[in-house]
């Protein structure tokens, strides 16, 4: 319960209001102490960081709200990112055009699923953001990516910058994410069979003893073949 009070909008400041710190707030500073943050997330730093935060930090142009850890974990990890990479001479940049929200990708992405190309835009789209560093926010960079995949590049830009199509439905997917469904970070999904009956990372054993694990997130055939390799495994050994 603390750490889904901890990862809502206002849940920070509360937990920082109770008597003696909440025990996650207690894990966040050993966690942090452990990595060598340059600032620890005591209580005390907790507590200076919020007291800057403005509104606007904290709530997007539609509304949807971020959690004051985001923004205080989130600053954190790309201090301690750039550190690691000097220790090995690489300088992120992280002065980049980047929105937590990258609702004109979404949009055509939606677009895009209407004609069967979602799979071939998604791609193009991460080749431009992973491999040339550019900004999937960018309109620039979405209309690239759509009329490489063979998007009607003026339909699509039209429809985002002349249109709210699609909008309402990227939004409260947003929002049914962290609201309804509870999903904050990537899922990684670990899965064991009968002939696995001491693996897995919830039981004893090692954690490398036969499982299959998908990060991110997977279609459909990944999770099919998942059961499959178990149904098969198991016929094998009867």
């Amino acid at each position: 319960k603390e750490v889904e009070q901890l990862r809502r909008p206002g849940g920070l400041p509360d937990l920082l209001e109770r008597n003696g710190p909440p025990r996650v707030l207690q894990v966040l500073e050993r966690a942090s102490t452990y990595k060598r943050y340059s600032k620890p997330m005591t209580v005390e730093n907790l507590k200076a960081a919020v007291s800057k935060m403005t509104p606007d930090q904290l709530t997007t142009p539609h509304r949807v709200q971020v959690s004051e850890i985001d923004i205080i974990a989130g600053d954190a990890y790309k201090e301690n990112l750039g550190s690691l990479g000097q220790s090995v001479d690489i300088s992120f940049d992280f002065d980049v055009d980047f929105q937590w929200y990258p609702v004109a990708s979404q949009r055509v992405l939606l677009y895009a699923h209407t004609i069967g190309a979602q799979e071939a835009f998604a791609d193009a789209l991460a080749r431009r953001h992973f491999t040339q560093g550019k900004a999937t926010g960018s309109i620039e960079t979405v209309l690239d990516a759509a009329k490489e995949v063979g998007l009607d590049y003026e339909d699509v830009k039209h429809m985002l910058v002349e249109t709210e199509r699609y909008k309402d439905d990227v939004w409260n997917s947003y929002r049914d994410m962290t609201d309804k469904y509870k999903i904050r970070s990537i899922p990684k999904f670990t899965f064991v069979g009968p002939a696995t009956p001491t693996a897995g990372l919830f039981r004893g054993g090692s954690v490398n003893s036969g499982e299959v694990t998908i990060s991110g997130s997977g279609n459909a055939e990944q999770f099919v073949a998942v059961f499959e390799h178990f149904r098969d495994e198991q016929i094998e050994d009867e």
